[in-house]
């Protein structure tokens, strides 16, 4: 339930607060084998792999988005759109988009993964915008953050 899963995610935050240089490297290890393991032919179900895909947007959201794999990441980019780690790190963006502006996440991405980035998400630039247009954008849906259901 996602009650269940907020009581993980609030675990794994405070463990990597608590002790950040041993916890850390153990979640990256734990995803980065999850994401191995989409391949295979006893890979985790749908629902499994949107529950971690949601977890791990949470968790990049509260460590700036830093992810030590992302450039190895980049490799699902050339797959067909059907390539199950494809869809995990479009499933991954698409939630961290919910999160956090676009241009955030754009500077943390290598820019190749910008390609599994949600089409329609515009950027904003608050220098140059007024309240009013601000606000105009909003109710046109051109802001880049989009809040779960």
């Amino acid at each position: 339930s996602d009650e269940v899963l907020l009581d993980v995610l609030h675990a794994v935050l405070e463990l990597c607060a608590v002790d950040e240089a041993k916890f850390a490297p153990q979640f990256a290890t734990a995803i980065e084998l999850f994401f191995r393991a989409l391949d295979d032919d006893d890979a985790p179900t749908p629902l499994q792999q949107r529950r971690i895909a949601l977890l791990f947007a949470h968790y990049l959201s509260n460590t700036k988005f830093v992810w030590p794999y992302w450039d190895y990441w980049t490799a699902v980019v050339d797959e067909d759109d059907d390539d199950a780690q494809k869809r995990f790190v479009r499933e991954v963006l698409e939630r961290c988009c919910r999160l956090a502006y676009l241009d955030r996440l754009k500077v943390a991405l290598p820019e190749k993964l910008h390609a599994l980035l949600p089409l329609g998400l515009s950027s904003v630039d608050f220098d140059e915008n007024t309240p009013e247009e601000l606000a105009r954008r909003a109710d046109l849906g051109e802001l880049a953050r989009a809040v779960d259901p």
